[in-house]
């Protein structure tokens, strides 16, 4: 958050907000002992989204990636929110380079990209997307 420039002050208080956090699951209407969670951001915790985006941020600006400008006039461009992320390009190679560029700079991080939620896709036949063959006359 630091490097953000975020205020010493709110640094603090989201450490705080984060530290010493006592917990419990509740499973039909059965409430668990309460536990002390070590590590990691709670679900439904509302600093989770902006946490999870500063940290995919620091993992964008790593990488090395240009994040300035759109497709319209570049080959490559990144799509993020949360836990979701978007690489849209021109070519197939500059996405699998931006997509192995960005990997390495979670995987320093400590993030993990779960392989179940990777999927790729083309736009090239024509066939199956007929309104792109139509725009590519304009």
């Amino acid at each position: 958050m630091i490097e953000f420039n975020i205020p010493t002050k709110l640094v603090n208080l989201t450490k705080a907000s984060l530290s010493n956090v006592r917990c419990r699951v509740k499973i039909q209407n059965h409430l668990s002992e309460s536990f002390t969670a070590e590590r990691g951001l709670h679900q439904g915790d509302s600093l989770a989204c902006l946490l999870f985006n500063l940290a995919l941020e620091k993992c964008i600006r790593v990488s090395g990636l240009d994040r300035r400008g759109t497709l319209w006039n570049r080959s490559l461009q990144l799509l993020a929110y949360k836990d979701d992320i978007d690489i849209i390009g021109r070519f197939e190679r500059a996405v699998k380079e931006a997509f192995r560029a960005l990997e390495i700079s979670a995987t320093d991080m400590g993030l993990t990209i779960n392989e179940d939620k990777v999927y790729g896709s083309s736009l090239l036949d024509w066939e199956l997307h007929p309104f792109l063959h139509k725009w590519s006359y304009l």
